[in-house]
């Protein structure tokens, strides 16, 4: 879908999805024309940013974990993933 769509679908301003993609954060494809296709991966993507925002998650801190997503399972990257998501519990209690 192109980019009005997938703004309106996650009730979004088309700026909003853009700024997330020159962040890094969403990676949609480009066609010759230079039109963007936002496809399943975006969609899941934005719901996962969408929910990590509504639980007070950074921009950077959701960059963070979507990078360590895309890095091979490992012990190191799940210790990793669990303390920062810790940390955010914590922080979240305290409020």
């Amino acid at each position: 879908m192109q980019i009005k769509q997938f703004a309106a679908k996650y009730h979004l301003s088309t700026d909003t999805v853009r700024y997330y993609e020159k962040e890094g954060l969403l990676h949609p494809k480009k066609q010759d024309n230079g039109y963007r296709v936002y496809d399943d991966t975006c969609e899941n993507t934005i719901k996962f940013i969408l929910v990590l925002r509504r639980l007070g998650f950074t921009l950077q801190e959701i960059k963070h974990l979507l990078t360590l997503e895309q890095k091979p399972v490992s012990a190191s990257c799940n210790e990793e993933t669990v303390q920062l998501f810790s940390a955010k519990i914590t922080h979240i209690e305290q409020q």
